[in-house]
């Protein structure tokens, strides 16, 4: 859903690139970069300390925002690779675990809110990549992509509602998955 508002910010997603390409970081580095702060969200979670929740919401935002700003200085520095895209899907996959882990080792709700969230959202994520793999494009089409859930995770961890947010990723993330299914089915 919020892939859908990428063209009117475009502007701005371009002088993001251009401003952290000036840097000269590969845009690998920016990968690993948003990696290491959602390993660190999944470490505050896990602690559970009184500061944690506001703690980790700070690191998810700080991981999706580099999470951005990776493929935005791989598009301005036209260094965009297939081995760039590979390693950043699959560390978006790693850094969801980690936080969902860090959840559930903090033990801030039920172990099966925890499960169902990180099942659903990975399911929304394997329907986009197998559709991929079947030259059938679903970015775009969902209310719970990778960006909505975590704003919601950040917004509703921030105000230290973790469970309310969990339990929206799957509801939004089930909706998502039937959206996927009926759009993929629809071009077979």
């Amino acid at each position: 859903m919020l892939n859908n508002f990428r063209n009117s910010i475009q502007p701005i997603l371009k002088q993001l690139g251009k401003a952290f390409s000036i840097i000269g970081i590969h845009p690998n580095v920016w990968t690993y970069v948003s990696f290491i702060f959602a390993i660190i969200a999944g470490i505050m979670y896990a602690k559970h300390e009184s500061y944690s929740l506001f703690l980790s919401s700070i690191f998810v935002l700080f991981s999706g925002f580099f999470d951005i700003v990776d493929g935005q200085v791989a598009r301005f520095s036209k260094l965009i690779s297939k081995k760039g895209e590979f390693m950043d899907s699959v560390l978006d996959r790693i850094s969801e675990s980690a936080i969902y882990f860090g959840i559930l080792i903090g033990n801030y709700t039920d172990n099966y809110i925890v499960v169902l969230a990180l099942v659903s959202s990975f399911l929304v994520s394997y329907l986009r990549s197998k559709s991929e793999s079947m030259q059938i494009k679903i970015q775009g089409i969902g209310i719970g992509e990778r960006a909505e859930r975590l704003v919601i995770i950040i917004i509703l961890g921030i105000a230290g509602f973790i469970e309310i947010a969990l339990i929206v990723i799957i509801f939004i993330s089930i909706i998502t998955i039937f959206q996927r299914m009926y759009s993929v089915l629809r071009h077979i």
